[in-house]
C-alpha cells in the first residue's frame, strides 16, 4: 500500500481503526514506510505527509498524537 493523498490515509485509518506516523514495532505498517520518501517534507500540501497529519486532524474526523509509547500517530 501506498499513500498519495491525505484522503487515502484517512480512508487506510479509518479501516485499520490506527496507524503510527513514524516506523515502529510491526515493519512496513507507519505512514512513513506507506508513502513516497520523496514527498515528505516537501511543503506541498497536497503530496506532504508531514502536513497531512495537520489537515486531517484539523477536519475533526482523526486524532493525531502521541498514543504509541510516546510516538506520534492517529
Amino acid at each position: 500500500m501506498s499513500f498519495t493523498s491525505a484522503a487515502q490515509l484517512r480512508d487506510a485509518i479509518h479501516e485499520f481503526g490506527y496507524l503510527p506516523l513514524f516506523s515502529g514495532i510491526i515493519p512496513g505498517f507507519s505512514v512513513w514506510e506507506m508513502t513516497d520518501p520523496a514527498a515528505w517534507f516537501s511543503d506541498d500540501p497536497a503530496i506532504d505527509p508531514w502536513l497531512w497529519r495537520d489537515q486531517l486532524a484539523t477536519a475533526g474526523e482523526l486524532a493525531y498524537g502521541k498514543f504509541f509509547d510516546g510516538k506520534a500517530g492517529f
